[in-house]
């Protein structure tokens, strides 16, 4: 299997053609770009030649560095974003941007959260929230289609919601049932449940399992910690993937801190979570 980092825990600290550059020194074969995911962000409000030509750079960066673009993550400003039919309608245009965004990076993988139209706790308003999800991710699957996109909608950490954990994703994901829409499996996410990373890469399986955000914490909070630093059980997690034969990238979203000082401490950090992205991946 392959590995993979966040795009900008390299580009940030190093600069874009130096980061990738950085990346690939490390042993990392592929980036999650993470530029389409703040909602406010500057790239949102470019027009489409512009914002073409800013995607297309950082293809360019990272092919130039023997990097490829396995996955982006979408829109996330949180449930506020989703509150009112005008704001997911407001939504699902960034989506839209953002899917023409995936397709100029030369990636096929679109990673995004479900819709929170009732905030963080819906758990009594399950028919709601499948119908607002479903006209939703409908809508962006079959726009992503026209791009080669396939959606990959995320497992949550949140307890009081009907779509978080990895058994609801999946048969929500069936009942919308669009060829290239697809889960991404969050490891972390799990594991705030108390569910077994490697369980649920078993119950997705290779059909429905297309990306991965690996991390690690307490098994309480969402804590973004490097793997083989909590709870989650590692062998287990590798040993299921190899028992589906997935075949994508092993997707890091932990990182040293994005400010710390380029230096030998801040390298010797980078190297130790490329190791473990390593032992993640079989290698």
């Amino acid at each position: 299997m392959k590995t993979g980092m966040m795009s900008d825990a390299y580009t940030v600290p190093y600069g874009l053609e130096k980061g990738y550059v950085k990346m690939k020194e490390h042993g990392y074969d592929y980036a999650d770009y993470q530029g389409l995911i703040n909602v406010d962000a500057e790239l949102y409000d470019l027009p489409e030649e512009p914002f073409r030509e800013v995607l297309e750079r950082e293809a360019q960066a990272a092919k130039a560095a023997g990097i490829g673009i396995f996955q982006i993550h979408g829109p996330w400003g949180g449930a506020e974003t989703d509150l009112t039919k005008e704001l997911r309608a407001a939504k699902l245009e960034q989506v839209r941007k953002a899917i023409r965004g995936t397709a100029y990076l030369g990636c096929e993988n679109f990673v995004i959260h479900n819709v929170m139209p009732f905030g963080y706790s819906d758990s009594d308003r399950k028919n709601e929230v499948y119908l607002i999800n479903t006209e939703f991710f409908t809508k962006a699957a079959e726009y992503a289609a026209g791009f080669d996109v396939t959606i990959c909608i995320e497992n949550m950490p949140f307890p009081d919601q009907k779509l978080a954990r990895p058994a609801d994703m999946l048969a929500f994901v069936k009942s919308v049932n669009i060829d290239n829409f697809r889960m991404c499996l969050d490891t972390g996410h799990c594991a705030v449940h108390g569910i077994s990373a490697g369980d649920s890469v078993r119950l997705l399986g290779k059909e429905y399992l297309r990306t991965l955000h690996v991390h690690d914490n307490d098994g309480r909070s969402d804590l973004h910690l490097f793997p083989y630093t909590g709870v989650i059980d590692w062998d287990d997690f590798t040993k299921a993937l190899f028992e589906i034969d997935y075949d994508g990238s092993v997707s890091m979203e932990t990182c040293v801190p994005r400010n710390m000082p380029v230096g030998e401490e801040r390298e010797r950090k980078e190297l130790e979570l490329a190791a473990a992205a390593k032992r993640l991946a079989g290698e």
